[in-house]
This record gives structure tokens, C-alpha cells and sequence, in this order.
């Protein structure tokens, strides 16, 4: 659970009005939801994502074209969901559990690391194994 100072600060991270920690440019995000490539800067704050559109950042790197495909993620948007339907989401996932932002944020900087430079263009499924 995040402090009260966190969240602000994390909130001013996702409004613009402070710079993020990192920021990953060239990322593609697949939003399985919506059926759509959301494209934009992906601003990480620690090993959370703040916000996906355009930010500015202490540090910048470039994901070389990635795409990023999350799957069932805890989110606000997936905690409104009965508890009935996350149930039945995160049993069908073989990692017994649903995403945290953390995993998907420590992905794609893996994606966009100098360790990873040799990749391109592939797509990163962050899912629990949710696409085997």
C-alpha cells in the first residue's frame, strides 16, 4: 500500500507537473481491452508506470520500437471488477496470480536496457504465462 506522500507524488509524476524517474521512448503498448496500440512515452516513477502519454524524465531511453502486452493487471480498472470475475481471471493465469503495474514497468525497462540492445521490434507478453 502506498503512503499519502507516494501516491501524490506519483500523481504529479502522471499530471506532468513533475519530471518522472525514467521515461521509455518508442514503446507501443497493446491494450488487449480496447482492441488498440496505444502508442505514447511510458513514464515510470520507482518500478510503477505513472502515466503513457508525453513526459519528460530525469533519465530517457529507447525501447527500440518494443511492443508491450500486458495481460489481467491489478489495477483501479480491474478492482471494480466482482470479485467473482478476478476469481475466475486469475485461474485460468499459470502464474496463480494477477500482473502487478510493477511487473509490466520492470519489463519494458528490461525491453529498453542496454542488456537488451540486440532486440527489436519483438513483442513482450507480461501475462502469467495468460497466452500458453
Amino acid at each position: 500500500m502506498q503512503t499519502r506522500e507516494q501516491l501524490a507524488h506519483l500523481i504529479d509524476v502522471a499530471a506532468g507537473r513533475i519530471p518522472a524517474d525514467t521515461v521509455i521512448r518508442n514503446c507501443k503498448i497493446v491494450d488487449v481491452y480496447a482492441g488498440e496500440i496505444v502508442e505514447g512515452d511510458i513514464a515510470l516513477c520507482g518500478d510503477q508506470i505513472a502515466g503513457i502519454g508525453s513526459y519528460e524524465g530525469r533519465e530517457t531511453v529507447d525501447a527500440r520500437g518494443m511492443y508491450a502486452a500486458p495481460g489481467f493487471i491489478d489495477t483501479d480498472m480491474t478492482a471494480v471488477l466482482p470479485e467473482t470475475v478476478r476469481t475466475g481471471m486469475t485461474q485460468g493465469i499459470p502464474a496463480g496470480r494477477a500482473g502487478q503495474p510493477e511487473d509490466v514497468a520492470q519489463a519494458v525497462a528490461f525491453f529498453a536496457a542496454e542488456q537488451s540492445s540486440y532486440l527489436t521490434g519483438q513483442v513482450l507478453c507480461v501475462d502469467g504465462g495468460m497466452a500458453m
